[in-house]
């Protein structure tokens, strides 16, 4: 239904019926924006209520756009709520300005890390964030993810919506243990290694990284493909300064660093 109406080239039986991000949801429920937004034991009731009601074909949740209480960790965030007015506004900031788009697509990670968080966040600009402030971002987004999780899990299981069983595609401060300093480069060869994997057919795939160890979590009914392209990925991941290597027997799960939390 959504490939044949966002296509163009055949025509839809129906037009799709998609429920907005976040505002009426909430508002009909009977809840001011700022109450529901900051508390994902509300958000589940009424994402729930709101399908109920109205039958969607897709859901599409507030948290895909900018979850709050992650940048909130570092001082500001781009989303300014008005009950009164029952209205979400957001604060747009350029990042990246029209002169320094050879210097964006020439490393798009470098440019974003050292201009493009400075402009968004006051407090990367002015060198106060810490680790702590870090660390909290990490402690925000599992949370949320946990939340996203079982509001996927209720649409797909309850609802029958089949786009919401599909996996999120959580920090990359999540493939490596809590309280360790994050690494930009380890990130980013983590990131690499992960998209080699997808590339070779693993649907969901994490690479945890445990100091000189890479655990691979991938579902167990694709252990045997792992096993038959061994070689290749051993070769690439030691290409990328990952050099143990090592298949999580229990498959892959979200939020598997959390176990001795």
């Amino acid at each position: 239904l959504f490939r044949d109406a966002s296509s163009l080239e055949r025509k839809p039986d129906r037009i799709p019926h998609m429920s907005f991000f976040v505002t009426w949801k909430i508002l009909d429920a009977g809840y001011r924006l700022s109450e529901a937004m900051n508390d994902y034991e509300i958000m589940e009731k009424v994402v729930p209520r709101h399908q109920e009601e109205s039958g969607f074909d897709c859901i599409l949740e507030y948290g895909s756009r900018n979850a709050i209480h992650m940048p909130m960790a570092l001082g500001n965030c781009t989303y300014t709520i008005n009950d009164e007015a029952g209205t979400v506004n957001y604060l747009d900031k350029a990042i990246c300005e029209h002169d320094e788009l050879k210097e964006l697509a020439a490393d798009v990670k470098k440019f974003f890390w050292e201009k493009g968080m400075a402009r968004k966040y006051d407090r990367w600009a002015d060198g106060t964030v810490t680790p702590e402030d870090m660390q909290r971002v990490i402690d925000e987004q599992n949370l949320f993810l946990q939340y996203m999780g079982r509001i996927n899990q209720v649409m797909a299981g309850e609802y029958g919506l089949s786009c919401a069983s599909r996996p999120s595609a959580p920090c990359l401060a999540t493939r490596i243990p809590y309280h360790t300093t994050l690494d930009m480069q380890l990130l980013a060869r983590i990131d690499e290694g992960e998209q080699f994997l997808k590339g070779m057919g693993f649907d969901n795939v994490r690479i945890r990284v445990h100091r000189d160890i890479a655990r691979i979590e991938t579902d167990p009914e694709q252990f045997s493909l792992l096993l038959q392209k061994r070689q290749e990925i051993i070769r690439r991941l030691q290409e990328l300064d990952l050099p143990y290597l090592t298949l999580d027997l229990e498959g892959f799960r979200s939020g598997s660093m959390d176990v001795h939390l």
